[in-house]
């Protein structure tokens, strides 16, 4: 079976299921209904060499870099993928024996293709809370100030879900958790847009600083109030990542966009405080940037959307970009960086699913692109610093710290780190964490994970403490 006719299966397949192809669902170019936009090996275009060096010339980047990385093959065999992917697809549609021919497909295609219908099969599904309870909790730094004196003006983030409280609500994308059960433990039980059952790090971060108790998202269908906007907001937005593939595929913010939304915000502070407000904030507020685990485990791995790379040159298309996006922020006037670095996504639940076998370990590939990245920016950061000696810009390293977390649950008070709290806990992340298919464990404390691939508030609190005390503090002289 081809890649046309299982396209036309799957099509097929999910129009039985809803007697239509859902509304407003954009799918990957890789999986466009037509022989020419079926993804196949990469173009000799896609060599790092050729790869959006917008900050760096040709040459410079290919001495520091190196040469193109050799071709690979599309898809490695994953059996035990395979057999997730068959028992899951077997599940959504019993009756459909174009079910099993899809078994066929999967070795071809992998388990990409099955979360692509699976997501697709829940999203007409899935309703998100009425807008005004969503709006009710979503610009929830409208809470009192911290008794203590702030320790910074405002906090700005950068990234991905790990610190999006929301600016996915309302934008065209899947990547979504403005549903139950998000947002179980959260105020007032409202799911605002957290990929967590309640508060997300930069959230206690916030309340760490003094500034206030909850980072608000910088998207909002209501204004953010001055007191919101003076003292920061999140600008990360769930699924996108520093290669420039990985936002195009989930149809989510880019970096490069969340920056141009930075410029837009600081006009709007100079509107509402004044100068000398911007100033402070440039000069003395807190920057954090946390992504890359989205590349690594939806572009890379799930998707193989960069085949052409292995796993150190993937490392360092990486590291390029992240260090285009710091200096890119260090140029827009910002003294004081925090720069999170890739966590052991190989051992996160879903990854331990798609490609840790069928006794569900870790993924040896995954943590040795985590393992590479945060070295090399390691020693981007340390060149930088060197070369804007103005500010204050420090690395936290969160690999080893989560990795401990992982192998060793009982000590930080949990009972489960290889499942999440959500449904199974195998596979369940976003559409398919929800109220209508997925059901919650009984006491989300023992979980290390709240869904397949995001930790839970009690795990973010205690990541949140780790990280502000060995690190933020560094940057607060």
């Amino acid at each position: 079976m081809n890649k046309m006719e299982g396209w036309a299966i799957m099509q097929q397949a999910v129009r039985r299921r809803h007697g239509r192809w859902p509304l407003g669902v954009v799918l990957p170019p890789w999986l466009a209904p037509s022989s020419s936009s079926m993804r196949s090996e990469p173009s000799p275009a896609t060599s790092p060499e050729a790869v959006a060096t917008t900050h760096m010339p040709h040459a410079t980047a290919t001495a520091i870099y190196g040469a193109a990385p050799q071709q690979h093959q599309l898809c490695s065999a994953q059996p035990a993928s395979h057999i997730y992917g068959g028992i899951l697809l077997l599940f959504f549609f019993p009756n459909n024996i174009s079910s099993c021919k899809l078994l066929c497909f999967f070795s071809s295609m992998g388990m990409r293709v099955l979360l692509v219908v699976v997501l697709i099969s829940f999203a007409p599904l899935i309703t998100t809370n009425a807008a005004a309870g969503v709006n009710a909790t979503r610009s929830a730094g409208r809470q009192q100030k911290q008794k203590q004196k702030p320790l910074a003006p405002a906090l700005i983030v950068f990234g991905d879900s790990i610190v999006d409280p929301g600016n996915n609500n309302d934008i065209h994308t899947i990547i979504k958790a403005d549903f139950p059960p998000y947002g179980t433990d959260f105020q007032n039980h409202r799911a605002t847009g957290r990929f967590c059952n309640g508060r997300i790090p930069t959230d206690f971060i916030a309340s760490r600083l003094g500034i206030k108790e909850l980072l608000p998202p910088y998207l909002t269908s209501e204004p953010l109030d001055k007191h919101d906007l003076v003292t920061g907001v999140s600008f990360a937005s769930g699924g996108t990542g520093f290669d420039p593939l990985t936002p195009q595929l989930a149809s989510v913010i880019s970096l490069p966009d969340q920056l141009t939304m930075f410029h837009d915000y600081l006009g709007k502070v100079r509107d509402a405080a004044g100068d000398a407000r911007v100033s402070d904030i440039l000069s003395r507020g807190v920057f954090a940037i946390c992504a890359g685990s989205d590349d690594v485990a939806n572009t890379y791995f799930t998707l193989r959307a960069r085949s052409s790379y292995d796993h150190a040159s993937y490392a360092r298309l990486l590291v390029q970009h992240a260090t285009a996006f710091v200096e890119d922020l260090i140029r827009a006037g910002a003294r004081r960086v925090a720069f999170i670095g890739i966590p052991p996504i190989g051992c996160v639940p879903s990854q331990r699913t798609m490609s840790g076998g069928l006794d569900r370990g870790c993924s040896q590939g995954h943590n040795e692109i985590a393992v590479a990245y945060n070295a090399g920016m390691v020693q981007q950061l340390a060149a930088l610093r060197a070369k804007y000696p103005d500010t204050l810009l420090v690395f936290m390293d969160i690999y080893g710290f989560l990795y401990d977390m992982m192998m060793h649950p009982r000590s930080y008070g949990f009972t489960q780190s290889t499942r999440g709290c959500c449904g199974t806990g195998l596979l369940e992340v976003s559409v398919l964490c929800n109220g209508v298919t997925s059901a919650v464990c009984q006491d989300v404390g023992d979980y290390l994970f709240w869904d397949s691939y995001h930790p839970t508030e009690k795990a973010y609190k205690i990541l949140a403490d780790f990280v502000f005390d060995n690190y933020v503090k560094l940057i607060l002289v």
